[in-house]
This record gives structure tokens, C-alpha cells and sequence, in this order.
């Protein structure tokens, strides 16, 4: 079972509901996030979420993001540079009918009173590489952290934005949030290990944070499976860029 961070606090809006889950310290830890109209570092909160705390996120993002989709399909905006993950409902991602939500840890990346990022991660998968990125020998498991959902808010999605002329109010957020990943692979012993598979229009990101792109996979929507490997893992660990 994926092993709790011990530096994070766990962050949600109704007490009651979190009398099984472990609280590790008082306050959230610190993470620089890039301002996006100074490209200054502002001091952001990593807070880990319960699954209560995710219709709230909807509740904040949704009417941003189909605003701003709506007035990019206006300005002549064709389907295939619109957001692919739009249709997203972070409420449902973990479903308490159907999954342990005790199996997942989510982050949130909150500055200026909003949540910037949110990542849902869990150890239920093994590696498919080994450590130079060569297909692994099967019958060696080795663990990963799984990446199912990363994603920035609406507000800082500069490729969307970017077609009003728009600023993304902060960047670095999604490459924090990787590293989050990495800093929870290392602690729990798996050397950095991160694996998940990325819509097209995420492609590049995963690829510039030095992840090797495998197979598409006909039972993820032919989505491309992507992997860190630990040596990529330490060079991800040094900053966000």
C-alpha cells in the first residue's frame, strides 16, 4: 500500500469525514510556483486532498474553463486546440462505490486562495523499464508511483489562453506537481519511478520532464504510455524551470 507522505498535512473541507486518515503535521509545506505576468517565484501550499474536497475544484474550474472555451471557439478556434481534458469531473474520478479511495493520495498546488494543480496518484502498477530505459525483465517487479490525473486550473492553460492573447495567472505548477510525484516515488523506496499515460496534448510536457514515451494502449483510449526512469527522476528533482 502506497506509504502517506509524512511532510504533507491532509487538507479538507469536512473534518468529520476524515477520522481514518492520518494527520502528519499542522501546516502545508511550502512549493515555488512561477507568477505568470512577473515570471516571478511566488510561495504556493502543497496540501493533500480527500475526495471531499474535489466537487469544490469543479465547482471553481468548470466555469472558467467552458467560458473560456466557448470564446476560442468564437475567435475561430478549431476543435483539436481545445483542451482534451475539458470534460474532466474531478468529483468522479475516485468513486467510493467502486475504489478504495484509502488506495489514492491527491495534491493540490493552492496560491491566491485557489487550487493552481491537482494530481491524483497511487502504487498499483509496476515498472515496464528498467533503469536504462530498456524494457524490464518480467518476472522483476519493480514499484512505481502511477500518475491517473494531473492537470493545471483553467487559468493557467497558456496554450488556451493564449488564443484570447491572455497570460496564464501562474506556470511551473504542472512541473511541481511531477516532482511531487518523484519526491513520493523516492520515499517510498521506488528510486524515483513515475509512470502514466498522457493525453496527446500533454505529450510534450511528459516529454521535456525527461519521461520516455512506449506503447499506445488500446484499453487507455490509445493513449501513449509514458515512464521516468530514476536517472531522469534526480535530474526532475533539481527545480522547477
Amino acid at each position: 500500500m502506497l506509504r502517506r507522505p509524512f511532510l504533507f498535512q491532509v487538507y479538507s473541507s469536512n473534518m468529520d469525514e476524515m477520522e481514518d486518515v492520518e494527520l502528519v503535521t499542522a501546516l502545508p509545506i511550502p512549493v515555488l510556483i512561477r507568477d505568470g505576468a512577473t515570471t516571478k517565484n511566488r510561495e504556493a501550499r502543497l496540501r493533500v486532498l480527500t475526495i471531499n474536497d474535489l466537487p469544490t475544484v469543479d465547482l471553481a474550474w468548470k466555469p472558467y474553463l467552458n467560458n473560456t472555451v466557448e470564446a476560442a471557439k468564437a475567435n475561430g478556434v478549431r476543435w483539436w486546440r481545445l483542451p482534451q481534458h475539458q470534460e474532466w469531473e474531478w468529483g468522479a474520478k475516485i468513486d467510493p462505490n467502486f475504489m478504495d479511495p484509502s488506495d489514492y493520495l491527491i495534491y493540490g498546488v493552492e496560491c491566491d486562495g485557489a487550487m493552481q494543480g491537482l494530481m491524483i496518484v497511487n502504487d498499483m502498477y509496476h515498472a515496464l523499464l528498467d533503469d536504462d530505459g530498456e524494457i524490464a525483465d518480467s518476472l522483476v517487479e519493480k514499484p512505481i508511483i502511477h500518475i491517473d490525473f494531473l492537470c493545471v486550473a483553467p487559468w493557467n492553460l497558456a496554450e488556451l489562453l493564449g488564443t484570447s492573447g491572455k497570460t496564464p495567472r501562474f506556470k511551473s505548477v504542472g512541473r511541481v506537481l511531477m516532482q511531487i510525484a518523484v519526491d513520493l516515488s523516492f520515499e517510498n523506496g521506488y528510486r524515483g519511478r513515475v509512470g502514466l499515460y498522457a493525453l496527446p496534448q500533454a505529450e510534450s510536457f511528459y516529454e521535456k520532464c525527461g519521461m520516455i514515451p512506449m506503447d499506445r494502449e488500446c484499453d487507455h483510449e490509445c493513449l501513449c504510455y509514458y515512464e521516468l526512469i530514476p536517472s531522469a527522476a534526480e535530474v526532475l528533482r533539481g527545480g522547477a524551470k
